[in-house]
């Protein structure tokens, strides 16, 4: 990211920030789409991005080229991804949930908790049908 940046914009303040920024919108977007995913109404759709947007520790991590400032929009992605593959059964959003996952993994190994918390939580819930299935494994980023 810091690469790209530096190529196409220069070696400025703004081409610093302009990436970490992108992704905490991009983040904020998510946070929205989930409320909406899980039922909530307009009130909740405005409120849980508002909530994520003024938190000054969010501030602080999405205006410098840093790891944290696109680990959430990756982690999000997979929740909602996950979460509308659950709400829908369409096996196919678990290419979704590897690609954020994947690209979540070369940005910062955490990832690995959110993928063993996910099959984990699965394998003890009734939703453990979602996992026994091509598209699954066809979405697996551990897989090379």
């Amino acid at each position: 990211m810091g690469r790209l940046s530096r190529e196409l914009m220069g070696d400025s303040v703004f081409a610093l920030r302009f990436f970490p920024a992108i992704a905490g919108a991009l983040t904020i977007v998510i946070v929205g789409l989930l409320a909406r995913e899980l039922g909530g109404g307009r009130f909740a759709r405005g409120l849980l991005p508002s909530r994520l947007w003024w938190r000054p520790s969010w501030l602080g991590a999405q205006k410098n080229l840093c790891l944290p400032a696109s680990e959430p929009l990756w982690w999000g992605v997979c929740f909602y991804s996950l979460t509308r593959l659950i709400r829908t059964g369409n096996p196919r959003l678990w290419l979704g949930f590897g690609l954020s996952a994947g690209v979540g993994l070369l940005n910062k190994p955490s990832m690995l908790f959110l993928g063993t918390a996910v099959v984990i939580g699965l394998l003890l819930t009734p939703e453990r049908r979602c996992l026994f299935n091509r598209w699954a494994l066809l979405g697996d980023s551990s897989r090379s």
